[in-house]
């Protein structure tokens, strides 16, 4: 993934974010410093990362607080991926959450079954994601992400 690409999907991620703390919370979230906890929490040792950021209101608190959290990237895996479909569509879909409870029940019921994870469908079987990440198919020449709403 060149860095210009790593911008976009950031720009596009925290943009996302912004929405949803405004929809949840009735405010805004500062761009500006979600970055600023992302750059310090990687530091200058690791050039590549898996960052989840986490938006939420403690107690008593009006402002939104953010927790960033780092881990190695996980590499692509050579063999292919065992799906079972299971229709299941995440309450709230358009705001990434932490209640994830059904999705993790449903990639443990597949794993128990034999496969690598649950592939979660919407109405009328659209591909939504899987238990564990998000999915998008490419071909060699073109890219198709899944037309469940947006996770």
């Amino acid at each position: 993934m060149t860095n210009q690409t790593k911008d976009l999907s950031l720009s596009i991620s925290v943009a996302r974010l912004d929405l949803g703390t405004r929809e949840l919370f009735g405010t805004g979230l500062d761009g500006e410093l979600v970055c600023a906890h992302i750059r310090h929490a990687i530091g200058a040792d690791m050039p590549d990362a898996s960052v989840r950021v986490s938006v939420f209101r403690p107690d008593d608190d009006e402002r939104p607080s953010v927790m960033v959290v780092v881990r190695s990237p996980g590499g692509p895996s050579a063999a292919r991926q065992r799906l079972t479909a299971v229709a299941y569509e995440r309450p709230v879909a358009h705001i990434k959450h932490v209640g994830t409870f059904g999705q993790i029940w449903h990639g443990l019921a597949a794993e128990r079954a034999g496969f690598d994870d649950a592939l979660l469908t919407g109405l009328g079987g659209v591909i939504a994601e899987v238990a564990t990440a998000n999915i998008g198919f490419f071909d060699g020449a073109t890219g198709t992400w899944p037309s469940a709403p947006a996770r």
